[in-house]
């Protein structure tokens, strides 16, 4: 879907819930890396878009277009994953797999 018709899209305005937009980026990192990243930024789109999460996160906005592109080119540094997260009012967590051992 184009980014200018996924603004105008249904779930565009389920992912400024953030109680949806957790489930939808949980959901897309549990499927891979790749897909939790154009979750991101669809979420980001779906929030005020990249500039304004610009501002939020300190990062540059020519920095976040790289980081969350989506044919992947970039591979995005842990730290900001972190700082996108936060200035999207998230955080990332980690749970043990049910029934798995080290």
């Amino acid at each position: 879907m184009p980014l200018k018709d996924f603004k105008d899209s249904p779930i565009a305005k389920d992912l400024q819930d953030p109680d949806f937009a957790a489930e939808y980026l949980e959901e897309a990192l549990a499927e891979d890396f790749q897909n939790f990243i154009i979750a991101l930024r669809n979420v980001a789109d779906a929030n005020g878009g990249l500039g304004q999460l610009a501002q939020f996160s300190n990062l540059g906005r020519e920095s976040l277009y790289k980081t969350l592109c989506a044919n992947g080119s970039s591979s995005p540094y842990f730290s900001t994953i972190h700082q996108i997260l936060d200035a999207l009012g998230m955080k990332l967590s980690i749970q043990a797999k049910d029934g798995d051992d080290l």
